[in-house]
C-alpha cells in the first residue's frame, strides 16, 4: 500500500511560501505542499510516490558562506522540460512509529549552482537513486549484492568491497560478494573461501551490532601487512545490515585514506538502503504507513514547521490572534505567540527599508489577513536587544475555517549589506571612472566593446548605444591599425599602443582629431585572459602643438640655412671691399713715408686709415657676433710657445700705445712655456682687451700679464690707468652694443661689441671673463682659459715693439686673389715688407704658375669665379710635387663649416678679411720666415 495515501494534507504547509517536501529513507517523496507542486511545475498533480531524483537533479553539496543552513544546491526539472535552480535545507524527522523521514525546505535561488559542499551526502543521494532504480519492488539477492559492491567501488572510491551474509541455518557469516577497482564482481559460487573463520571486521560487527572503523590500518597488527599493501588500504569500515533488529549481513569497505565524517554518514545511509532491500522494501513502507494515525501526523508536521530555518507566523481567528510562531521566528523576531495581532505589531517595530514609517494596515501580515493579498516586501526590524535586521517577508491568506494569514520572515541582513556594499562600490567605481581624465573601454575576448566610461564616449564623439555592444570591426572600420592593435592585445595578451591615431566621430567624415590608444590585457586572479582594457586620450591639441613646433623648427632650420648662405655671401662680399680699403690705406701711408713730408697728406692718410680700421673692426665684430648666434663656434687646438705668441700678438699694438704716449709692457710668469689651445681665439680676446685699454686710456700705462695657476687655466690680465668704469655700468659692459647705448661714449672709440665678443669667445671654450674697476682709477680685465700645459724651457719675458725694420732674404709668395683692389695693394705691401710676390687673378692661373715652379707660400682667396679656392687647394694636395706646399687662406667666409673643410685639406692657417697686415706678416714669418 502506498504510504502517501494515508497522510492527510496539512493546511499550514500548504500556506507556506517555501516548498516543503517529505522524503522516506529510500528517497521517495511521501508528501509535498502546494508551493512544492508549483515549483515542480505540477500545480494540480501530487508529487507523492516520486523518487526525489526525478524532481531534483545535478545536486551539489556546497556550503553557503552567508547562510550555512541552506547547504544544498539543486535543479528542479519540470515536466515541460524547463528547470529551476533551488537551494534547500534538509533535516531529519522521526514520528512515533519510529519511521525516519527527511524534511526538505526548498526555495528558488538567484545565483548559479555552487561548487563544493558536503560531497559525501551528495553521493548518498546519488546512490540512493541508483539503488532504488536498480532494485525494483522485489529484487533478487544477486542484484542486491552486485549493486552494493559496485556502489562502494564506483561511488565511494573504495579500494576493496565485500559483503558477508548470515546463513540462517547455522547463524554463521559467509562471504557472499567481493570486488575491487578494475576487477569483475564475484558473487556466490565464484568466490573462494579465503578463511575458515570470519575476519576481524566481521567478528567485531557481528558481536557488537555497531559499525566498525579502523584508521591507521598499516600500524594495526591484527591485519596481514601483505594484504594491506596489495590493496593499498589506509582504513577499513564495516557496517551491519539489519532491519527491525533482524540481522542480514555485514558490508565492508576498504578505503585508501581515512574517511571523512560526511563519507561515514553517507555509508551509514547506504547500508540502511541495502538492509531494507533484504526485506521487501515496498511491503515494509506500506505497513508503516498504514499504522500512522492523525495525531502522529499532526506531530510530524509540527516537527516539520519547527525545523524550517525561516520564521513562520500564523494568525487565525476573528480576533485575529497569532496562533503559531516557530522557533526560528521567535529567535529572529524576539517575540512569542499566543498574542493578538495588534500586540504582535507593537512588539515588532518595523520600518521601510529607506527608514520611513509603515502603518499597521500596510504591514504584510495585515494585508494578507484583511485583504487576502499575496505580499512580498523587505522591511527593517529593530529587535529588543537593539540590533537592526533586514527582513524579507512573504505573506498570504491562510485557508482555515476562521480565516487567517501566514507569513515567513527571512533574515537577509548580511545579503542586503553585501548588496548595498556592492552597489556603493559600483557607484564609487563608476564615479571614479567617469571623473578620470582618460576614456576607458572594455573589450571581451571576442573583441566586442562591453563597457565604457563617460569620458570615453565623449572623446569618441559617439553615444553609448553606438559603442557598447559594437564589435572592434564596427568601431575601427576606418582605423585598421587600431583594429590590429586590439586583436593582438586580446590574442597575444601583450600591451599595444597607437599614438596620434586619426579619429572621425562618424565613419566617412573628415576629422582633424587625433587620439592616443593604449590596450592592456585583462586577466583574472588565476591568470585567465578575459579581454582587453582600452585607455583613450584626446591628443589633438598636443598633436597640433607638436606639428606647429615641428613646422617652426623646420622654418628655423631653413632660416638658419638661408642665414648661413647669406653670411657666407655677405662675409665675402662685405669683407673684400673693406679689406681692399684697408690695404689701400696701409699702402698709401707707407708710400707717403718715402715722399717729402706733406702735413695735409699725412693728416688725410691718418683719417683714411682710422676710418678704414674702424670699418674693418665693425664688420668683423658684427660677423663674429652672427656666428656666435648661429652656434658655429669650434676650437682648433695647436701647440705653441706662450712667450712667442704673446710677443707676436702684442708687438703690433705697441705702436698704437706709443703714438698716444702710453707705457706699454707685457710679462709672463716664470714656469710658463708651451701650451695647447686655440691660438686664434686667444689672440682675438687679448687684442680686443688690449685695444680697448689703449683706446680709452689717455695717459699712463697699459700692462699685460700671463700666468698659469695650478688649476691649469691660463690667466691673461690687462690693466690700464684709464678713467675706469662707473659701478652703475659694470653690469652692462659685456652686453652687445652697450657702448652704443651710452650717451657719454665717444663714437670714435669702438662699436660696443668688443667686450661682448670677448665674453662669448671665452665662455665658448669653457672659460670666464672678469673685470674690476673704480671710477677715475683704471680697470683690470682678466680672461681665464682652460688650456693644456706642455713641458718646455722656463723663461721669463718682457718685450717692446722693435723700432726698425728687419732685413731678410726675400721668400717667394704666390698671391691668388680675384679682386684687383685687394690684389694690387697687398702685393705692394708684401714687396715693401721683403717678399717677392707673384699674383694670379683666378684658380686656373694659380695652377698654371705653380706648374712652372714652387713658391715658399701660397696666399689663397676662397671665393673666386670658375674655380674656387677649395678646388685649387684640393689639386695642390693631390699633386705629388706640391702636396706639402704651405697654403695660407685669405677669405671673407668665416663660418666654421668652411673651416672644417680647410682643416681636412691641411691648410697652414686662415686669416679672415679684412686683413690685418701686421698680423699677416706675423703668420708669414711663422710659415715662410724671412732670413735676417
Amino acid at each position: 500500500m502506498d504510504s502517501a495515501g494515508v497522510i492527510a494534507r496539512d493546511p499550514i504547509l500548504d500556506a507556506l511560501a517555501d516548498a516543503v517536501i517529505l522524503v522516506d529513507p529510500l528517497g521517495r517523496i511521501v508528501q509535498a505542499n502546494r508551493a512544492a507542486q508549483e515549483l515542480a511545475g505540477r500545480p494540480e498533480g501530487p508529487l507523492s510516490g516520486l523518487d526525489l531524483s526525478e524532481l531534483l537533479s545535478e545536486v551539489e553539496r556546497t556550503e553557503v558562506d552567508a547562510d550555512p543552513m541552506w547547504s544544498h544546491r539543486a535543479r528542479v526539472v519540470r515536466p515541460d522540460g524547463t528547470s529551476v535552480r533551488v537551494e534547500y535545507a534538509s533535516n531529519p524527522a522521526q514520528v512515533e512509529s519510529g519511521e525516519e523521514l527527511s524534511v526538505l525546505t526548498v526555495r528558488p535561488r538567484k545565483g548559479g549552482l555552487g561548487a563544493g559542499g558536503r560531497d559525501a551526502l551528495l553521493e548518498y543521494l546519488r546512490m540512493t537513486a541508483k539503488v532504488t532504480n536498480r532494485l525494483g519492488s522485489r529484487p533478487s539477492l544477486e542484484l542486491v549484492l552486485s549493486t552494493a559492491v559496485e556502489t562502494l567501488i564506483e561511488g565511494f572510491d573504495a579500494a576493496l568491497a565485500r559483503v558477508w551474509i548470515v546463513d540462517r541455518g547455522t547463524g554463521r557469516y559467509r562471504l557472499a560478494a567481493s570486488g575491487a577497482p578494475g576487477r569483475s564482481i564475484r558473487i556466490g559460487s565464484s568466490l573462494k573461501d579465503e578463511s575458515a573463520d570470519p575476519p576481524v571486521e566481521v567478528v567485531e560487527v557481528a558481536r557488537s551490532g555497531m559499525h566498525f572503523l579502523v584508521e591507521g590500518l598499516r600500524d594495526d597488527d591484527r591485519f596481514d601487512p601483505a594484504w594491506i599493501e596489495r590493496h593499498g588500504l589506509g582504513s577499513l569500515i564495516a557496517l551491519p545490515l539489519a532491519v527491525a533488529g533482524e540481522r542480514h549481513g555485514i558490508l565492508v569497505a576498504g578505503m585508501r585514506t581515512e574517511p571523512t565524517e560526511e563519507c561515514l554518514d553517507a555509508l551509514l545511509g547506504f547500508s540502511t538502503i541495502i538492509s531494507a532491500s533484504f526485506n521487501d522494501v515496498q511491503l515494509l513502507l506500506g505497513e508503516l504507513a498504514a499504522r500512522v494515525d492523525a495525531e502522529a501526523e499532526h506531530r510530524r508536521f509540527q516537527t516539520i514547521v519547527d525545523l524550517i530555518p525561516i520564521g513562520v507566523v500564523l494568525a487565525t481567528g476573528p480576533g485575529p490572534e497569532v496562533a503559531l510562531i516557530n522557533p526560528s521566528g521567535r529567535e529572529l523576531l524576539g517575540t512569542d505567540g499566543s498574542i493578538s495581532l495588534d500586540d504582535f505589531a507593537h512588539r515588532l517595530p518595523v520600518r521601510a527599508v529607506d527608514g520611513g514609517p509603515i502603518l499597521d494596515a500596510d504591514r504584510p501580515l495585515w494585508r494578507a489577513f484583511n485583504r487576502g493579498e499575496q505580499v512580498r516586501e523587505t522591511l527593517r526590524l529593530e529587535r529588543p536587544d537593539g540590533q537592526e535586521r533586514i527582513l524579507e517577508v512573504i505573506a498570504g491568506p491562510f485557508p482555515g475555517p476562521d480565516g487567517g494569514a501566514i507569513a515567513t520572515f527571512m533574515d537577509i541582513t548580511e545579503r542586503s549589506e553585501l548588496q548595498s556594499d556592492l552597489a556603493m562600490r559600483a557607484a564609487q567605481l563608476k564615479a571614479l571612472l567617469d571623473h578620470l581624465p582618460v576614456g576607458v573601454a572594455y573589450f571581451d575576448p571576442d573583441c566586442r566593446c562591453r563597457a565604457c566610461n563617460g569620458p570615453a564616449w565623449r572623446i569618441l564623439g559617439r553615444s553609448r548605444s553606438k559603442i557598447i555592444g559594437a564589435s572592434a570591426e564596427e568601431l575601427f572600420v576606418e582605423s585598421p591599425g587600431l583594429l590590429a592593435a586590439v586583436r593582438r592585445c586580446v590574442s597575444e595578451h601583450e600591451p599595444h599602443a597607437q599614438i596620434n591615431a586619426p579619429w572621425s566621430e562618424e565613419p566617412g567624415a573628415d576629422s582633424p582629431r587625433y587620439l592616443e590608444w593604449r590596450f592592456e590585457p585583462l586577466m583574472t586572479s588565476t591568470r585567465e585572459p578575459i579581454g582587453a582594457l582600452a585607455l583613450i586620450v584626446d591628443v589633438t591639441a598636443r598633436k597640433r602643438t607638436a606639428d606647429a613646433m615641428q613646422k617652426a623648427r623646420d622654418d628655423a632650420e631653413r632660416s638658419a640655412r638661408n642665414k648661413a648662405r647669406f653670411l657666407s655671401a655677405i662675409s665675402h662680399d662685405l669683407r673684400t671691399p673693406v679689406n681692399a680699403l684697408n690695404l689701400l690705406a696701409e699702402a698709401l701711408d707707407r708710400r707717403l713715408r718715402g715722399l717729402p713730408e706733406d702735413a695735409e697728406l699725412a693728416r688725410l692718410s691718418s683719417y683714411l686709415r682710422r676710418a678704414s680700421g674702424n670699418l674693418a673692426e665693425l664688420v668683423s665684430d658684427l660677423l663674429d657676433l652672427t656666428c656666435f648666434d648661429s652656434g658655429e663656434v669650434t676650437q682648433h687646438l695647436i701647440d705653441f710657445p706662450l712667450a712667442e705668441w704673446l710677443d707676436s700678438t702684442l708687438g703690433p699694438m705697441a705702436m698704437a700705445a706709443q703714438q698716444k704716449g702710453l707705457e706699454f709692457t707685457w710679462s709672463i710668469e716664470a714656469g710658463v712655456t708651451w701650451i695647447r689651445a686655440d691660438r686664434v681665439k686667444l689672440g682675438r680676446v687679448l687684442t680686443n682687451l688690449v685695444g680697448n685699454a689703449i683706446k680709452f686710456t689717455d695717459s699712463g700705462s697699459v700692462r699685460v700679464s700671463a700666468g698659469l695657476p695650478p688649476d691649469g687655466r691660463l690667466v691673461l690680465s690687462v690693466e690700464d690707468t684709464g678713467p675706469g668704469i662707473p659701478d652703475a655700468q659694470l653690469g652692462r659692459i659685456f652686453d652687445e652694443f652697450a657702448q652704443l647705448r651710452n650717451p657719454e661714449r665717444d663714437r670714435n672709440k669702438g662699436t660696443g661689441l668688443g667686450l661682448a665678443i670677448c665674453r662669448r669667445l671665452v665662455e665658448a671654450v669653457g672659460g670666464r671673463l672678469e673685470v674690476t674697476s673704480l671710477a677715475d682709477n683704471g680697470s683690470r680685465f682678466s680672461a681665464l682659459f682652460p688650456v693644456v700645459p706642455l713641458p718646455g724651457p722656463t723663461t721669463g719675458s718682457t718685450g717692446r715693439f722693435p723700432d726698425g725694420p728687419c732685413t731678410s732674404d726675400r721668400p717667394q709668395v704666390l698671391l691668388v686673389e680675384d679682386d684687383e683692389t685687394t690684389r694690387l695693394p697687398m702685393s705692394q705691401l708684401l714687396e715693401l715688407s721683403g717678399f717677392d710676390v707673384s699674383t694670379a687673378s683666378d684658380g686656373a692661373g694659380a695652377l698654371e704658375l705653380l706648374s712652372t715652379g714652387r713658391p715658399a707660400l701660397v696666399l689663397l682667396d676662397l671665393m673666386m669665379p670658375r674655380m674656387d679656392g677649395i678646388e685649387v687647394l684640393r689639386r695642390i694636395r693631390s699633386d705629388p710635387v706640391l702636396w706639402d706646399l704651405p697654403v695660407l687662406i685669405l677669405s671673407g667666409d668665416v663660418l666654421d663649416e668652411r673651416a672644417r673643410q680647410l682643416d681636412a685639406l691641411g691648410v697652414s692657417g686662415t686669416l679672415a678679411k679684412p686683413i690685418d697686415f701686421d698680423r699677416l706678416l706675423q703668420v708669414l714669418d711663422q710659415v715662410a720666415p724671412r732670413t735676417p
